[in-house]
């Protein structure tokens, strides 16, 4: 059984069996119903609106619980150990494989990150035609002449969490649990680094295990529980950004004290 639990719901699928080696991931069922009046664009029509700048992906003091979390790459084949090539593609996979978990859910989390990013057609990660690195002058007149609005931004890892469950009634299986927190922070750039966008995100994925727990069941359970906090920190974020900033309300409108009586 694969159970995915996240702010916006609970989805949950369950399989007659498990394979060895393999995650039966659960389907989220998304009903969006969207009325767009004739003639309006959709975000893909109008084009890229934000530039983001990511400054990467941080992890918290103490998210870290319940041990750290298994999601290094797998060990190399014992027949490929040789297959070393000029380019030093041995040493890369070495130094992979040498990361310590916290450095591993850190880059799967940035690899997500940049994807469900370079999947919204509103935003742009790079300035074709312009250094990352440009003088923020730059970027500034570079961004004023496509009519964008830049900003930096961090993702931060608030919990990474593995808790393993007794199993339920009823059921054979202990049940394996890997949960994520994140929040998505950005500041105005370039400029003043004024706080101008957030989201955050929350899941957590079940997978029923048996007494051995393998590192693909661990590493699995935690990339989808990731991917989804990630993916609901970037459309909550994108959709703050589209709103606007929110405005006070007005004052009510002061009445005038009555007028006196004329003096007799």
């Amino acid at each position: 059984m694969t159970t995915k639990r996240s702010r916006s719901g609970m989805v949950s699928g369950t399989g007659t069996g498990l394979r060895r080696r393999e995650l039966l991931l659960a389907t989220s069922l998304s009903f969006v119903a969207t009325l767009m009046p004739t003639g309006v664009p959709t975000a893909a029509a109008a084009g890229p609106r934000y530039y983001l700048r990511l400054r990467g992906v941080e992890i918290a003091a103490g998210a870290i619980v319940g041990g750290e979390p298994s999601a290094t790459a797998p060990a190399k084949p014992a027949e490929a150990a040789g297959s070393a090539t000029a380019d030093g593609g041995s040493a890369a996979a070495e130094s992979v494989a040498r990361r310590s978990p916290s450095e591993a859910v850190v880059a799967m989390a940035s690899e997500n990150l940049t994807a469900e990013l370079r999947k919204r057609p509103e935003v742009v990660l790079e300035l074709d035609g312009v250094a990352a690195d440009s003088p923020p002058a730059r970027i500034k007149e570079e961004l004023q002449r496509r009519g964008l609005r830049g900003y930096e931004v961090t993702l931060r890892l608030l919990k990474v969490e593995r808790t393993l469950r007794p199993a339920p009634a009823g059921r054979r299986f202990r049940l394996l649990e890997q949960s994520v927190r994140v929040a998505l922070v950005g500041t105005l750039y370039p400029g003043d680094p004024q706080l101008a966008l957030g989201g955050d995100g929350e899941s957590a994925v079940q997978i029923e295990v048996g007494a051995q727990i393998s590192e693909n069941q661990e590493r699995d359970a935690l990339t989808e529980a990731v991917k989804d906090a990630v993916s609901q920190a970037v459309t909550q974020g994108l959709r703050k950004l589209s709103a606007g900033p929110v405005k006070p309300p007005k004052d009510p409108p002061r009445r005038r004290p009555p007028a006196k009586p004329p003096a007799k």
